[in-house]
């Protein structure tokens, strides 16, 4: 008997035939758990400490007991203390060894402070979207990012942008940084 592997969910008929050409058939329905979530909990901290916390906890999937990883560091339980501000990629997985990822921050309480302005591309795949950063407050000069960092400027407007996320960050003259997944 060969074993079928890689199979998607669904409904399948399997027919088993003898050395006599004898045959027998079944229906198989296989099924997958649900997808894995998570629900994260987090404490800012204040500009240049390391008091940042995320308190994960999982969902879905296989169940219980899930395992979590930040940035790839196995966690003891289902908390991280002493965090800086920046991005976090979280990771779930399940009892059956499956995984998904979040991405999570942890933001300045007393770093600048900004709202924003999303217009969603009106068509799907397009590369027209906006976001708009208004209400900056803080120590000039005040920069923004809307890449997680890799580069600053004092644009306030982004055209011309597909949908996705965008991790927004904005930083003040003392280099105090508030952050924003959009």
């Amino acid at each position: 008997m060969t074993p079928l592997t890689a199979l998607c969910a669904g409904t399948y008929t399997v027919v088993i035939t003898d050395d006599d050409n004898c045959t027998v058939d079944t229906i198989i329905t296989l099924s997958e758990p649900a997808a894995i979530t998570s629900t994260i909990a987090r404490v800012n901290t204040s500009c240049g400490t390391f008091a940042g916390e995320l308190s994960i906890a999982g969902g879905g999937g296989c169940g219980p007991p899930y395992t979590y990883f930040i940035d790839g560091v196995a966690l003891l339980g289902s908390d991280s203390i002493g965090l800086p501000v920046g991005f976090y990629t979280i990771t779930v997985q399940d009892n059956c060894g499956c995984s998904q990822e979040f991405t999570e921050y942890v933001s300045s309480t007393d770093g600048p402070s900004f709202t924003t302005s999303f217009v969603n591309p009106p068509c799907n795949g397009e590369a027209n979207g906006a976001i708009t950063i208004i209400d900056t407050l803080g120590v000039a000069p005040i920069t923004q990012s809307i890449n997680g960092g890799i580069s600053f400027s004092a644009n306030l407007v982004y055209n011309n942008l597909p949908p996705s996320g965008y991790p927004i960050i904005v930083q003040d003259g003392t280099g105090c940084q508030s952050l924003v997944l959009s």
